[in-house]
């Protein structure tokens, strides 16, 4: 009995130890640890997620029910081995630690010696709420300027889609309620002239869809309506509003450094 009640003991404190690795004891301190957060904002309407789910579009309004993307990569590369003719991605400030994971392997990159920074899986990314499933977790990366971030699109998300996005926009006296889905793969760039610095810290980066500039230019009054009153916009549907939206998606980025978490670039 003392035998069997001593094993427990001992397992109980193997559990114990190995279950609490702390955030700080996982980071190596001469890398920059970088965590990333997508969320739809609006520049009139302000964060979408913080139950403000109407933007305004000029005169017209729109209210969004869900705002999906299915990411397979996110790459950020070093300021020398791209091309720098946007100014999308902004950065001021310093990281601070905070808590979470470390990523490796199928999140984050695991060579320490290597400039680019990778988070690799299937991503289904809630724009409205600002998450991610599952989560991005966290990488590390030789400190450094990086000017350009790569998001890869992937038909993950239900229906083998990879972009849905929902919700009513009123225009004048005439409200319509939009279905906008793609089941394209695609790479999305944004790309800055300054850089982003990434620091020997934990760098929390924001990556913003602008839903006034994404839908600001759109016509629905000549749009197809389903019979259930709904205008579905797809490749075979509405595929002229389709290949506008398709187009406004990677414009309508832009990223920075969000170190209070406050859903807004610092």
């Amino acid at each position: 009995m003392k035998g069997t009640v001593l094993s427990v003991f001992i397992v109980a404190l193997i559990v114990l130890f190995t279950g609490c690795t702390s955030y700080n004891d996982e980071v190596d301190p001469a890398l920059a640890s970088v965590s990333v957060r997508m969320l739809a904002t609006s520049q009139s309407g302000g964060d979408l997620s913080a139950g403000r789910t109407g933007t305004r579009i000029k005169a017209d309004s729109a209210f969004f029910e869900q705002i999906l993307l299915g990411v397979s990569k996110l790459e950020f590369e070093p300021m020398d081995t791209t091309h720098n003719d946007s100014t999308n991605c902004h950065h001021s400030g310093h990281g601070h630690h905070g808590h979470g994971k470390l990523s490796h392997g199928g999140h984050g990159n695991d060579d320490n010696d290597s400039t680019d920074l990778e988070f690799e899986g299937d991503f289904v990314v809630d724009l409205l709420n600002g998450t991610s499933t599952p989560d991005f977790g966290i990488a590390q990366v030789v400190p450094g300027v990086f000017s350009e971030i790569e998001i890869k699109l992937s038909p993950i998300l239900p229906d083998s889609n990879s972009i849905i996005v929902e919700g009513i926009v009123l225009a004048g006296n005439d409200t319509f309620r939009i279905e906008f889905s793609s089941k394209r793969q695609a790479t999305l760039k944004i790309r800055s002239k300054e850089g982003l610095h990434l620091t020997g810290s934990l760098n929390s980066i924001l990556i913003e869809l602008d839903m006034d500039r994404f839908l600001e230019k759109i016509n629905l009054t000549s749009a197809h309506a389903d019979e259930d009153g709904v205008i579905r916009i797809n490749a075979t549907t509405n595929a002229a509003i389709f290949a506008f939206l398709h187009g406004r998606l990677g414009e309508s980025l832009r990223c920075g450094k969000d170190n209070n978490r406050d859903g807004h670039v610092d």
